[in-house]
């Protein structure tokens, strides 16, 4: 008897940026990178970062009393050339984190910088996606 396996998740992926480029992130160009992916051995073929950050990606440095976290959550239906349908789920939310300026000054900047937690299957996981 042969059983076939079909996994609930194909792909889990974490977008954001890495921390390695907090430093110089204000002065230039930013764009959301995969900071953890599952499975590594097979990387997800969609350009997931307009579905995780529809409103574009946006580090804003922020004053700790005025912090408001935003969370978001969207649902996609995918269809590839060949017809088959991938549904994708988006967790959408801001992680707070301090850094020291350049200049060394003594207070460090508070950060709020996107990230995202996207799942991506073959099934319908939620009952408004069947």
């Amino acid at each position: 008897m042969t059983s076939s396996h079909i996994p609930l998740v194909d792909h889990f992926i974490v977008f954001g940026l890495h921390k390695k480029s907090l430093p110089s992130m204000i002065y230039g160009e930013l764009k959301p990178g995969v900071i953890e992916e599952y499975p590594r051995s097979v990387p997800c073929s969609y350009d997931l970062e307009i579905i995780c950050f529809p409103e574009g990606y946006h580090v804003k440095e922020i004053n700790e009393t005025n912090i408001v976290m935003k969370i978001q959550v969207n649902h996609y239906s995918l269809v590839d050339f060949y017809g088959t349908e991938k549904y994708v789920s988006a967790l959408t939310f801001t992680e707070i984190i301090k850094e020291q300026k350049e200049n060394y000054e003594l207070d460090p900047t508070t950060l709020a910088i996107p990230k995202a937690f996207c799942l991506v299957s073959s099934q319908p996981l939620f009952e408004f996606q069947k």
